[in-house]
């Protein structure tokens, strides 16, 4: 531009300023009534619609995965592109320098032409920036892990009754029994009775599991303590003992294939609690297992018709899962 192109620019310009509305207060009354709209619309929204709400926050859940809110993805996913000792850079530096450069723009960007047209290199440059928003919002959603609230779990009470039903044979059966009435020689309070059931919530039941009673030897289920069992696990496991209150019909639980027996994880999830989690015992009532190489019949005796305190395993392991199980206690 010119001089003369500017001289005639700025004379048109201080015309149609002359020919405007005062500041005050007509356009701070015009921004007042749009921005009163805004509150009210949003107001509305949130007395109306209302805002999805997670669960309570759970610092023993592992499986979950925290995700900022969408508007805020696209900086989520722009930060994965760089490695952890370049991150000051990329939250640091280059923001800095972006608004820096904001900062400074009327002292040297004095282009008095406001179409987008007639201001290539900003048009260009936003127009970049707009599209790398959109596209790094749209990656991180796509590729965002799956969520783990219900999908290991299934949807529906029932697949959650199913699940939890599995989950608790393979935890819970060994001093509760497959259905929550106790073992013999184990004192434990019956967990479907109507003392129990009616006495404790559904959050005091999913406590209890993830985080054990020491005092009258429940070991910590929860993966934040320890244990095997996620959260959403866990849930499952509560779901199918409230299932005895509600008389929702289940299938009777079948013993593992041999061929699918893992003798560790069915010890830690079934002896531990008594044993210790290296078999090394815990006092007189629950001794070390550590002779079963030399009294292998012994052992097998024990653990298929049990002997005091100890459940017998009789309809729930076959002769070889016990002799599997004796074999890598034989290892400790």
């Amino acid at each position: 531009m010119n001089q003369q192109e500017k001289k005639e620019y700025m004379k048109k310009y201080k015309m149609l300023k002359e020919q405007g509305v005062p500041f005050f207060p007509d356009i701070v009354f015009n921004d007042a009534v749009v921005w009163l709209a805004v509150f009210l619309l949003l107001s509305a929204l949130a007395v109306f619609v209302g805002v999805h709400m997670e669960g309570k926050a759970n610092p023993n859940d592992t499986t979950y995965v925290p995700r900022p809110e969408w508007y805020f993805l696209f900086l989520y996913q722009y930060l994965k592109y760089w490695p952890g000792f370049l991150e000051p850079i990329a939250a640091t530096v280059i923001p800095g320098i972006a608004i820096l450069l904001l900062l400074f723009l009327p002292f040297y960007d004095t282009n008095p032409m406001r179409h987008p047209l007639n201001r290539p290199v900003a048009t260009t440059i936003m127009t970049i920036v707009v599209i790398a928003m959109v596209a790094l919002t749209y990656i991180s959603e796509v590729t965002k892990p799956p969520t783990t609230a219900k999908a290991a779990v299934g949807q529906t009470e029932a697949e959650m009754i199913k699940t939890g039903q599995k989950l608790f044979t393979e935890n819970c059966a060994s001093c509760h029994g497959p259905d929550g009435k106790g073992v013999k020689g184990i004192t434990h309070l019956p967990l479907n009775s109507d003392d129990f059931l009616n006495t404790r919530t559904d959050d005091v039941i999913h406590n209890i599991i993830a985080s054990g009673q020491t005092s009258v030897g429940m070991q910590a289920f929860g993966a934040g303590n320890g244990g095997n069992l996620s959260d959403q696990q866990i849930d499952a496991i509560v779901a199918y003992i409230r299932s005895w209150q509600k008389g929702v019909a289940v299938a009777t639980p079948t013993p593992q294939a041999a061929a699918k027996f893992d003798p560790a994880k069915y010890y830690k999830n079934n002896c531990a609690v008594c044993h210790g989690p290296n078999a090394e015992g815990k006092g007189t009532a629950f001794p070390a297992l550590n002779k079963a190489a030399s009294e292998h019949d012994m052992y097998h005796d024990v653990i298929l018709n049990g002997k005091n305190a100890m459940p017998k395993y009789k309809g729930k392991l076959t002769d070889q899962q016990i002799d599997q199980i004796i074999n890598w206690l034989a290892t400790k």
